[in-house]
C-alpha cells in the first residue's frame, strides 16, 4: 500500500526483469514519459525482489529529485554506496533507445553478496540473451492509440514485473455511461510474431492482442489481486498471451484453450474461446501498424467444460450460436449455454454472483453516509433468511451451518445474520450456498438487474418508507435502503414480496414463439427511439409489473414517463405513422421518416394544451344529444345507478383472453417531463371518431391535475390510466361521465 506523500512508482514504472547465462538482469520502462532515461542493471546473482526493490528505489530517487544521471557518474544511497552509471545502447529494451547501465555491485560494497558481478554494465543481445520481444516505440504507440480509441481511455495499467519472452502488460479500461464494464486489454503479445500456417499468410494473422471483460464491481485493487477470485482473468490473459511461444503455435478466431480445472474457487469456468471485440466500434479488429503489419484483436470469452466439449464436437460458430443471449462480460458464475433452459428454469444450474456488502461498504464510505456500517448487511440478511425458513439452502451449506439455519427457524431473534454473513460468509450471497431451486430462483430475482429484481424490490420498499424528496436529498444521496431500521416489520414486509415473486416465478410460462422481438416490435421500438424493454408473451405478468414499478418509481427524477404498449398492433403502428408522418405507406415493411417524426413530436409539445375540462364538457353534451336522438333517458338508462363494482389493481389491455396469457409488449420510458406529453410520441388516435392528440392531451392533463391520473398502458383501442388512489366515491360518478364522454367519440 502506498505510503502518504509517496509517489505511485509502480503504477507509473514497469520494472522488467529476465534471466541469461549471466544472472538476473532488470530495467525500467516508463521512465522516457517524465522526461528521464530508462535504466538497466544486468548481470547480477541478486533475489528477484531485491533486484526490483532496486531498481524501484532508482526510479523514485530520480523522479522524487528530479534528477539527471549521466554517463560516468556513480550514483549511491549512502556515502560509501557508488553505482557507476555507464550510457549505451538497450539490451533489455530496443537496442536503438540508449539506457543508462547501473552497476550492481558497489564500489565499496557489492549488494550482492552470494554472487560476482562480472559484467562491465553491457550486454550482448542475440536470439539467446533472454530478452523479451517488446514493439518498438512507433508500434507501441500506435497500440496504444488503438486501444483508447476502440476499447476506451485508461490511466492503470497492470505492469509486468517478471517478462522471460514478451512483456504483457495489461491495461485497465474502468466502467463509464456507455460500458457498464471492466475492459482489460493486453499490450505486448503482439510483439511477437506467432507461427500462422503458410497458406493463412495472406490474413495477416502474425500478431495479436486479447481483451477482456470484467462486472463493473469485479475488485482490481492490489490486496483484492493476492486472492485468485479476483486475479485469474488477469493470469488467463497472461497465458494466452504466451501460449503461442510456449507451444509455438498461433491463436486467432474461435480457438479454445482448455486449463484442464476451474480457474479458481468459486466459478466452474475452466476455459476460453477467442472471438472478435464485443460492444466496440468496426475497426476495433485490426490495428495497422507504421510499418503496415497488422495486429488482431480478440475477446476472451471463458467457458464451461460442457461448453468447451460442444464446440470441439461441433464448432466455434455453433458454440457462439448457443451462446447467442449470454453477457461477453466475465462473471464468477453465469448460466451454462449447454444446460440452461427456458427464463429462470430449474434446468438452469447457473446464478449470477449475487450480492457482496463490500459494495454497500464503499458506497457507506465514499458518499459519507450517517449509517451503522452494519446496514450494509440488511437486504442480504432478509434474503437470506428467507430462503432458510422456505428450505432452499444447499446440502453443502446445511453441512458446515446447518446448526444456524435451525436456529433461525426456530427463533430468528436468537441469531444475528448480519453478523453471521459478515464474519462467516465474507460478506457475501453466492450461488452455491443454495439447493438446485434456490439457485434458478435466485437467478430469476437475484441474477442480472432485470426484472423482479430483488435489490429493486428493497429500494421500493426503502423509498416508500423514506419518500421520494427525501431519498434524493444530502442526506440520503439515493441510498434510502441503508437507512431504514433493521427490525421485524422490516423483515416481514419483504418476506411477503419475495413470497409473492416465489409463487409468481414457479407458475410461470413464456410463448417461446415470442421470445424474441417480431419486426414490427423491433420498428415499433426504433420509432419511439427511447428506452425500450421487450417482454415477451407470458402466463404471469409479475415481471411486466415490476419492471413498470421499478420505471415509475425512478421517472420523475430522470426524467421519463413509462409507458406499456402492445408490441404486435399492426393498428396501432398505422395509428402513428398515419399521425406522425402522413405521407408514409410503411404498413408493410415498417418504414417511417425519422425526421417528420422528429418534427411532429417537436410540434404537439410546442402546442398550447387545450383546455380539457372544455374539451370533456362538449364531448358530454355530445353524448346527450346522441341519448335524446335515440329517445334514452340521460340519468335513467344511461347512468344509472352507481353500486358493487371490483378492485382494479392490475393492468387489463395486453391480456390475451383465448390464450390467458399476455400479449408481447413493450416498456418505453417516454422523455417527457408531464404525463399528457406522451401523446406527442405516441399519437394513437385521430381515426374514426378517436379523439385526436390535442384532444388526448388535454383530457389527459385534465386527469392528472385533478385525479393523479398517469396513462400507463395502450393498444390501438384502449387506453389505461394508473391513479396513486381511488377516485373519492363523491367524484365517481363524475369521473365515470367524463370517460363515457370520451371513449365514445
Amino acid at each position: 500500500m502506498m505510503k502518504e506523500d509517496e509517489l505511485p512508482t509502480f503504477n507509473w514504472i514497469w520494472f522488467g526483469l529476465w534471466r541469461n547465462k549471466n544472472g538476473l538482469n532488470g530495467y525500467t520502462y516508463g521512465m522516457d514519459a517524465f522526461g528521464k532515461e530508462e535504466m538497466e542493471v544486468l548481470g547480477t546473482g541478486a533475489d528477484p525482489n531485491d533486484l526490483r526493490d532496486f531498481l524501484a528505489s532508482l526510479a523514485s530517487y530520480v523522479l522524487e529529485n528530479d534528477v539527471e544521471l549521466h554517463d560516468g557518474e556513480t550514483i549511491g544511497f549512502s556515502a560509501d554506496d557508488k553505482h557507476a552509471i555507464t550510457r549505451s545502447p538497450g539490451v533489455g529494451l530496443p537496442e536503438e533507445q540508449m539506457t543508462l547501465k547501473i552497476s550492481w555491485e558497489s564500489s565499496n560494497g557489492d549488494p550482492d553478496d552470494d554472487g560476482e558481478d562480472d559484467s562491465d554494465g553491457e550486454e550482448p543481445q542475440d536470439e539467446e540473451s533472454g530478452v523479451p520481444e517488446v514493439y518498438t516505440e512507433e508500434d507501441m504507440e500506435a497500440i496504444e492509440r488503438h486501444i483508447q480509441q476502440y476499447f476506451g481511455k485508461f490511466e492503470n495499467v497492470f505492469h509486468e514485473l517478471s517478462s522471460p519472452d514478451i512483456h504483457v502488460d495489461i491495461c485497465v479500461v474502468p466502467p463509464s455511461k456507455e460500458h457498464d464494464y471492466y475492459t482489460l486489454v493486453t499490450m505486448g503479445m503482439g510483439a511477437h510474431r506467432m507461427n500462422v500456417p503458410e497458406e493463412l499468410a495472406e490474413y495477416k494473422l502474425e500478431r495479436a492482442e486479447l481483451a477482456i471483460a470484467l462486472p463493473k464491481d469485479w475488485k482490481l485493487k492490489y490486496e483484492d489481486l493476492k486472492n485468485e477470485r479476483w486475479y485469474w482473468p488477469i493470469r488467463l490473459l497472461k497465458v494466452l498471451a504466451r501460449l503461442p511461444i510456449v507451444s509455438d503455435t498461433w491463436l486467432g478466431f474461435g480457438h479454445t484453450m482448455d486449463n484442464e480445472e476451474d480457474f479458481a474457487k468459486g466459478t466452474k469456468l475452466c476455459a476460453a474461446i477467442l472471438t472478435g471485440p464485443q460492444d466496440t466500434e468496426d475497426g476495433s479488429e485490426v490495428c495497422v501498424l507504421p510499418g503496415g503489419e497488422e495486429v488482431n484483436f480478440y475477446q476472451v470469452i471463458p467457458l464451461y467444460r460442457d461448453e468447451l466439449e460442444y464446440k470441439m464436437a461441433h464448432d466455434a460458430d455453433a458454440l457462439l450460436d448457443k451462446m447467442d443471449g449470454i453477457s461477453f462480460v466475465t462473471y464468477n458464475t453465469r448460466p451454462n449455454a449447454i444446460t440452461m433452459g427456458t427464463i429462470g428454469s430449474v434446468e438452469d444450474d447457473g446464478v449470477m454472483e449475487m450480492d457482496d456488502a463490500d459494495w454497500h461498504l464503499e458506497t457507506i464510505q465514499e458518499k459519507n453516509l450517517p449509517v451503522d456500517e452494519l446496514n450494509a448487511y440488511n437486504h442480504l440478511t432478509i434474503y437470506l433468511r428467507w430462503c432458510m425458513e422456505h428450505d432452499l439452502m444447499g446440502e453443502d451449506f446445511l453441512a458446515e451451518y446447518g446448526e444456524v439455519v435451525e436456529k433461525v427457524k426456530a427463533d430468528p431473534a436468537s441469531v444475528d445474520l448480519r453478523e453471521f454473513i459478515r464474519d462467516e460468509l465474507d460478506g457475501q450471497l453466492v450461488g452455491p450456498m443454495f439447493n438446485k431451486i434456490g439457485r434458478a430462483f435466485a437467478s430469476y430475482y437475484y441474477g442480472e438487474a432485470d426484472s423482479p429484481y430483488f435489490p429493486s424490490d428493497i429500494d421500493d420498499y426503502a423509498i416508500g418508507v423514506i419518500g421520494q424528496e427525501r431519498n434524493y436529498s444530502d442526506e440520503i444521496q439515493d441510498e434510502a435502503y441503508l437507512f431504514i431500521p433493521f427490525d421485524e416489520d422490516y423483515y416481514q414486509a419483504m418476506a411477503e414480496v419475495i413470497e409473492e415473486r416465489f409463487i409468481n416465478w414457479q407458475g410461470q410460462d413464456f410463448d417461446e414463439d415470442t421470445l424474441e422481438p417480431s419486426d414490427l416490435a423491433k420498428a415499433m421500438m426504433e420509432y419511439l427511439d427511447c428506452e425500450c424493454t421487450y417482454f415477451p408473451s407470458m402466463k404471469d405478468d409479475d415481471p411486466i409489473m415490476a419492471a413498470y414499478s421499478y420505471a415509475k418509481r425512478d421517472s420523475a427524477q430522470e426524467g421519463f414517463v413509462p409507458v406499456l404498449i402492445k408490441a404486435d398492433d399492426e393498428v396501432l403502428w398505422e395509428c402513428l405513422i398515419m399521425n406522425s408522418d402522413p405521407d408514409n405507406d410503411g404498413a408493410d415493411d415498417y418504414t417511417f421518416d425519422p425526421d417528420k417524426v422528429a418534427e411532429h413530436r417537436k410540434k404537439m409539445l410546442s402546442a398550447p394544451i387545450w383546455d380539457g375540462k372544455a374539451v370533456l364538457g362538449e364531448l358530454i353534451g355530445q353524448r346527450k344529444e346522441e341519448a335524446e336522438d335515440d329517445d334514452m333517458d340521460w340519468v335513467e338508462e344511461i347512468l344509472g345507478e352507481m353500486e358493487g363494482g371490483d378492485d382494479n389493481d392490475r393492468f387489463s389491455s395486453y391480456w390475451d383472453d383465448d390464450t390467458e396469457m399476455t400479449y408481447p409488449l413493450i416498456l418505453a420510458k417516454i422523455p417527457v417531463k408531464n404525463p399528457w406529453e406522451i401523446f406527442a410520441y405516441l399519437p394513437f388516435g385521430n381515426w374514426n371518431e378517436c379523439p385526436g392528440t390535442e384532444e388526448l392531451m388535454a383530457a389527459a392533463k385534465y386527469w392528472f391535475e385533478r385525479y393523479g391520473a398517469v396513462p400507463a398502458a395502450m393498444s390501438h383501442d384502449e387506453l389505461e390510466f394508473l391513479l396513486p388512489a381511488p377516485v373519492p366515491e363523491e367524484k365517481a360518478m363524475d369521473a365515470a361521465v367524463e370517460l363515457y364522454g370520451f371513449c365514445l367519440m
